[in-house]
């Protein structure tokens, strides 16, 4: 993944956040990649995100650690399914918006986290 789309990612979930923050952006840790039928171990950069407070049956505090790699497919998921999303992204990552970064990160996570960024 492009460093500026990752940083319109982590500035977006940062600026109109409501329930989970940014934890750590620069997280590293050791990731499985598949290649051919076979897993591989490799270092990515993972995005941390905690809860802020009690949600729904989420604790507060709890932790939630996305490899880049799972964002980059869900970027590749989003971009498939959503061509406006996809002329946006190519115009530069700034035409991103908080709408997108929601279903990114739902894509990310299989549907277990939904951020519902918010701007009021």
């Amino acid at each position: 993944m492009r460093s500026d789309i990752y940083r319109r990612i982590v500035f977006l979930i940062d600026e109109y956040r409501t329930w989970v923050k940014v934890d750590n952006a620069n997280h590293y840790e050791v990731c499985s990649v598949k290649l051919d039928e076979r897993q591989f171990p490799c270092v990515c950069r993972t995005l941390a995100l905690r809860s802020m407070f009690r949600y729904r049956h989420y604790r507060k505090g709890t932790i939630w650690l996305i490899p880049e790699t799972e964002l980059d497919l869900a970027l590749n998921r989003l971009k498939l399914h959503d061509i406006k999303f996809a002329r946006r992204l190519k115009r530069g990552a700034e035409n991103i918006g908080y709408n997108d970064v929601n279903a990114l990160i739902q894509y990310a996570t299989y549907g277990i986290i939904n951020l519902e960024l918010s701007d009021y």
